[in-house]
Parts: structure tokens; sequence; C-alpha cells
């Protein structure tokens, strides 16, 4: 299924829910990618809440931590001329030592670098995480404005996440 966009100012749970973000997003830390297997298993591409779940299955000591990867285009060499910052549901694995990896592998750039992500915790429970994902089958929030929140954009992704 590709991608739609939901709708801009989506009902109020939703815009409720990105603007409680907009506070945080300072926060957001650098995870670094890290190639990680398991015998028979390895993740898949863009597969982050199955990887994350199945990496902690196999590794009981390890957490699956929520949230969002980062894109900002407000600053940098990265920056638009109409200015937005687009969150991805995603997930990572922390460990027993508070260290968090990203452990879902992306396509390499034609270098064979992969970024790091910027990733921001989702606050909340993990239900309630999973509940707003897949009621609205939601893939990323675009928060458009510089200084401030001026709009909102929901959209879909091709697949709830797996628990």
């Amino acid at each position: 299924m590709n991608p739609q966009v939901l709708k801009r100012n989506a009902d109020n749970i939703l815009r409720r829910y990105a603007e409680s973000l907009c506070p945080h997003l300072a926060e957001a830390s650098v995870v670094p990618r890290v190639t990680l297997s398991h015998e028979s298993w390895r993740p898949a591409v863009h597969e982050c809440h199955a990887n994350v779940a199945q990496w902690v299955e196999l590794n009981p000591a390890h957490k699956a931590v929520m949230g969002w990867s980062v894109l900002d285009r407000r600053i940098g060499a990265g920056a638009c001329e109409s200015p937005y910052v687009q969150l991805f549901a995603h997930s990572v694995v922390e460990s027993e030592d508070g260290v968090l990896k990203d452990v879902t592998p992306v396509m390499a750039a034609p270098d064979g670098t992969q970024d790091e992500v910027r990733f921001l915790r989702h606050v909340g429970t993990k239900e309630e995480y999973v509940a707003l994902l897949e009621q609205y089958r939601l893939g990323s929030i675009v928060l458009w404005g510089h200084e401030k929140l001026e709009d909102v954009t929901f959209i879909a992704a091709g697949s709830p996440p797996n628990e």
C-alpha cells in the first residue's frame, strides 16, 4: 500500500498528540545503527517494530523503546523553503546498560553508509503508542512551521506495527 495523507489538522486526538511532541524535539538523541543477528535470524530492512520485538524476545535483558525518528528540515544543510519536521514511527533497542541501538537496516547510500537516527521516545505506554499507530495506521507526522507549529499533516503507514 502506498503511503497517503490522512488529513491536515486531523482530529483532536492526533492534533493534541502532535502538539505534545513539539516541546520535546530538542530531546531527540542520536542512536547509532548497529548490525545485529541471532543464529538464523537477521533484521529486515524498514521493519523496525518487528525487528525490535524479535530482538527483545531473543535477548530478554534488552527492552523495546517506541517513538519517532526525527527528520528536521528547519535548519542547516537540509533546510527547506517551507520548514518542517517529519516524525516517523520507529522502534529501537535499549541494552541492559541503557544504551539505545537501532537494529533496523535501511537501504545504504551509494557510498555504503547508513545515517544515524535522531530518536524521540514516545511519552506514554506501549499500549497507547501501538493503539495510536493501529487506529490511524499512522506512519509519520509532519509538523509544519519554523518557530511554532503552524500545521500538521498525518501520513498513513503501509502496515501497522507488530507487537
